[in-house]
């Protein structure tokens, strides 16, 4: 994990990280050794604090959006594009969660 790395370029202490996720110094250490994990929540309040995205916090690449090729070739209704979109949008959540 990046976290250690982060937390320092950031200029915060173990001490105020841990204070602001409501955990101890010790369960923070863990998380940045790899020895404990992340809960969603605490991965969002640590990239507020740290202003990068979540997946950069754990290392993960993030992906290019799925688009299907078809949809710009041709012409479609507004509400066969509505539903592509919708389509779009759930596999990109899906790979999204998938690489989490």
């Amino acid at each position: 994990m990046k976290l250690k790395k982060i937390r320092k370029e950031k200029g915060f202490t173990q001490e105020q990280i841990a204070d602001s996720l409501n955990i101890s110094r010790v369960t923070l250490s863990n998380i940045e050794n790899g020895k404990s994990r992340l809960d969603a929540v605490q991965l969002y309040k640590l990239s507020q604090l740290y202003g990068v995205e979540p997946f950069k916090l754990i290392g993960i690449e993030k992906q290019k959006p799925v688009k299907f090729a078809f949809r710009e070739s041709e012409k479609l209704s507004k509400r066969a594009n509505k539903k592509l979109e919708k389509i779009e949008k759930y596999i990109n959540k899906i790979v999204e969660l998938e690489s989490l």
